[in-house]
């Protein structure tokens, strides 16, 4: 019986040194086919790369990740967006400044010409690098995520204003109203910039919200209503009362259910 414990413990032993050796072999050969920028290997190859080690979910990637948000591939975004993903799964806070640097850039170093390739390339990169911000979480990204929200291109304004709503910091509740108020804001922003709001009780945001709710969208009014509910400001009560009788029936309730917060709050 000993033997054979013995011999089980041995092929678990053996077991386990060759998957290690086999994860070690795999981080290095993602890590190696992503830095190659000397032409052998495809930029389909560089892109699986970025994307296999955002899901290995090892640290020691983040700086070659990092490597590749700066390396200047020819016409493809599609490993610097892949790698601004990879980052954001990893939650390194080496991350941050690189990322940073990567939304504000607009040049990537692609070539000129194939004007409108370019502008959809470098848009999916922001997009992605704004997500990614999103999830890392850290307060240096605040002022550079608050810049985007005045992006011409509504997915990454929208997708900066639901990272801004991470990193819960008062400095994002002004800009993010003004967002709100905007016409690129769209019905799960509404939402989430609602949540946001609402959570950080800042009586700031008391006088838009009710200016909000005479904005032409139902789900921007819905989502006012909501947040008005929440911070229970008496400035409030009777721009509720208005709004239980709109038009929209989602917002006569949403109003209601606001009204019924303001009796139970506390004397």
């Amino acid at each position: 019986m000993k033997k054979l414990i013995t011999g089980i413990q041995l092929v678990f032993l053996y077991f386990i040194f060759n998957s290690s050796i086999y994860a070690e072999s795999k981080l290095d050969l993602l890590i190696a086919s992503l830095l190659d920028t000397t032409g052998s290997a495809e930029y389909v190859d560089r892109t699986y790369a970025a994307r296999s080690l955002g899901e290995l979910k090892d640290k020691r990637a983040v700086l070659p990740l990092i490597a590749a948000l700066k390396n200047k591939y020819p016409n493809r975004a599609d490993v610097i967006k892949e790698a601004a993903t990879a980052l954001g799964e990893l939650k390194d806070s080496r991350a941050v400044m690189p990322l940073i640097a990567t939304l504000e850039d607009t040049s990537y170093g692609f070539k000129r010409g194939a004007a409108i390739r370019f502008g959809m390339e470098r848009d999916a990169v922001r997009y992605e690098v704004a997500k990614a911000l999103g999830k890392l979480k850290d307060k240096r990204a605040v002022m550079p995520l608050i810049e985007a929200l005045g992006d011409k291109t509504s997915r990454i304004s929208r997708e900066s204003a639901k990272a801004l709503c991470k990193l819960n910091d008062k400095r994002a509740v002004i800009p993010l109203m003004t967002f709100f108020m905007g016409k690129h804001n769209g019905r799960v922003t509404s939402r989430r910039i609602s949540i946001f709001l609402g959570e950080l009780n800042d009586k700031r945001a008391v006088m838009p919200l009710i200016a909000a709710l005479k904005h032409g969208k139902g789900y921007v009014r819905t989502a006012a209503i909501r947040v008005l509910g929440k911070l229970k400001d008496k400035r409030a009560v009777e721009p509720l009362t208005q709004a239980s009788k709109d038009e929209s029936k989602q917002v006569r309730e949403a109003a209601a259910r606001a009204l019924d917060e303001f009796k139970n709050k506390p004397l």
